[in-house]
């Protein structure tokens, strides 16, 4: 059986390293401990110490599903002890732990590791358990251990201050005539491990069931106190707090089938969400505890974890009193938040294959600059002068606007239990602000806006407007297009950018023009001269009903970034926000979508039109 035990350690607070924040340490030394009813000694010397751990987590208070502060490395046993270095990491809370030691203030702690190998003496009624090999898990830091001669300022192991004890222990870690005069004991070793492993596990029990904290547990485990002592003093903790929080009215802890107040409220909103048919990625776990839940069956719910035990009353006031005197309100708008959002999410639109979206943080003017490529390099004779080279710089700016709608949700709705205005509309209002996004992308090839040079985004002086008979849709006008994004050049004409064709953006009448011929020039079932696995290949077809010629379709290269779309950052992402409040007037229940965006063509390089007449 595995079992996991700690041992007291030191720190040498002297040699610790302000710059790479470690300190030597004493892990474990042969120091005899108290363990329940036997005494532990562990054997220090070479092959005692199994190392394949290292380097261990360093956590605080034995609290394994903690992230760890540090790590312990470089073990060596030296002199009787297992040395190493702690190493602290670079959090608050690490460097926290690092001053006070450094300070003084933290002195104490202990290594958890596991038994490999034992034998056991007993003289005098007592048993003692020299363990012979044995492996470290972590390091933990503790406020009070075992072992009072461990500590952060000490680096000796001292003697036991006892007269009664006839059992000596080298501190060298030569125990092999020890070793010898040991006597095997297989029975009382035995009773002496369960002893120890109940009293252990029933203070643990006892510490989960009164609330008590896990540093407090691990203590009072580690200290080697009785039971029913560990109980005592757990006991008065627990009346402690239950009057603090009596005498506060503090409700915050109070639970539903083992889950706490935040718990509670996402599993309703969950539960709600589920109950009007939305299906949830990943619910929360006590979802399906309020899915068949009514609205004033909820409300019942809050405003008994508000203190308010009157159950009384139709479902009018107590959704009245709910509205007023708990956390429904908050329930219902994240509910109507989540379905507003996934709206947003689940509706999918053209413009986020080739957009770039980004996080804005006010409704000042952005700006982006682009800097041209240095010129090609040129040679230069033995002791010539080395020519100097210029850059140029193109700026484009336009600022994000806000787009608002707002619904009502009557009174009457929630006292019918009416979910679908509650998820339903908002689902949709987060539809039409995606909507609404691309509203904004696609009026951009439909106005052809003018960029910083005061000349439309597209325009046959840039080379990248097709015009004329032969600028209707087929190869022979694809073939200029391309041309045009494989000749793109930056804005100083300096270097090639390497664009590639990769959207074909077309409206619905192009769809079956589009589809034909790029099967005719990548799909050799189509067409035996087709040449498959080509850039040609690589292209894809958008179909957008929002384009407003029939005629015209674009060609968008990859490999640059050709609109922006930017998003005012905030808590519901994607640029959209969500405020409710309650009408007194009417007693209404308002909604409202707000969409903080704006679109902006960034070059005319990759892109090309044609108008296709």
């Amino acid at each position: 059986m595995t079992v996991t035990r700690t041992c007291p350690a030191t720190f040498e607070r002297k040699q610790a390293n302000t710059e790479t924040l470690t300190v030597p340490a004493v892990l474990s030394t042969e120091m005899p401990v108290k363990r329940g009813d036997f005494v532990e000694i562990l054997q220090h010397k070479l092959g005692s110490v199994d190392f394949s751990r290292f380097p261990l987590p360093l956590i605080e208070a034995h609290q394994s599903d903690r992230v760890n502060v540090g790590i312990v490395e470089h073990p060596r046993i030296e002199d009787g002890k297992l040395r190493a270095v702690i190493r602290f990491g670079t959090s608050q809370r690490a460097r926290e732990l690092f001053d006070d030691i450094q300070n003084g203030i933290v002195r104490n702690f202990s290594i958890g590791y596991e038994w490999l190998a034992h034998t056991e003496h007993v003289q005098g009624g007592e048993t003692t358990v020299t363990v012979t090999q044995f492996k470290p898990y972590e390091v933990s830091i503790v406020s009070i251990h075992a072992d009072p001669n461990a500590g952060f300022f000490r680096g000796k192991t001292m003697t036991t201050q006892t007269t009664e004890s006839t059992q000596t222990t080298d501190t060298k870690g030569n125990n092999d005539s020890q070793d010898s005069n040991i006597d095997m004991n297989d029975k009382q070793m035995q009773r002496a491990m369960e002893a120890e492993r109940g009293r252990a596990r029933d203070i643990r029990n006892f510490g989960l069931q009164s609330r008590t904290d896990e540093a407090t547990i691990n203590s009072l485990i580690e200290r080697g106190i009785s039971t029913q002592e560990a109980r005592n003093i757990m006991i008065d903790q627990w009346a402690a707090k239950i009057d603090s929080e009596t005498s506060r009215c503090d409700t915050s802890d109070i639970s539903f089938g083992g889950y706490g107040q935040r718990h509670v409220h996402e599993a309703i909103i969950d539960g709600l969400l589920i109950r009007s048919g939305i299906k949830l990625e990943k619910p929360h776990p006590a979802a399906q505890d309020f899915s068949s839940s009514s609205i004033h069956e909820i409300s019942r719910i809050l405003l008994r974890d508000r203190g308010d035990h009157n159950s009384s009353g139709t479902p009018a006031v107590l959704i009245k009193r709910a509205m007023s005197h708990s956390d429904l309100p908050y329930i219902l708008e994240n509910v109507a938040n989540k379905s507003l959002v996934m709206g947003f999410e689940l509706v999918e639109q053209n413009h986020d294959k080739f957009v770039n979206f980004v996080d804005i943080q006010d409704f000042k003017m952005q700006s982006r600059v682009a800097l041209s490529a240095f010129e090609t390099l040129t040679e230069v004779q033995e002791l010539g002068e080395v020519r100097f080279s210029g850059l140029t710089d193109n700026k484009e700016s336009y600022k994000i606007a806000t787009y608002q709608r707002a619904i009502a949700f009557s009174r009457q709705a929630l006292i019918n239990d009416d979910l679908s205005a509650l998820t339903d509309t908002p689902k949709k209002l987060g539809a039409a602000a995606r909507r609404t996004e691309a509203d904004l992308v696609f009026s951009i090839f439909n106005n052809n806006p003018l960029m910083a040079d005061n000349a439309p985004l597209f325009e046959a002086s840039r080379e990248n407007l097709l015009t004329g008979s032969s600028s209707a849709l087929d190869a022979t006008a694809l073939a200029k297009a391309v041309i045009v994004l494989r000749k793109a050049r930056d804005i100083s004409g300096v270097a090639y950018l390497g664009v590639r064709p990769r959207w074909l953006l077309v409206p619905p009448e192009l769809e079956i023009t589009a589809l034909q011929l790029l099967a005719t020039l990548t799909n050799t079932t189509a067409s035996a001269s087709a040449i498959p696995n080509s850039d040609m290949a690589r292209i894809e077809v958008i179909v957008e009903p929002r384009l407003d010629s029939p005629t015209a379709w674009f060609l968008l290269g990859s490999n640059i970034e050709t609109i922006e779309v930017g998003r005012l950052s905030q808590a519901g992402g994607g640029g959209i926000s969500f405020e409710t409040e309650k009408d007194f007037m009417t007693d209404a229940y308002n909604m409202k979508v707000r969409l903080d965006a704006g679109a902006k063509a960034l070059t005319p390089k990759g892109m090309v039109k044609s108008s296709g007449a």
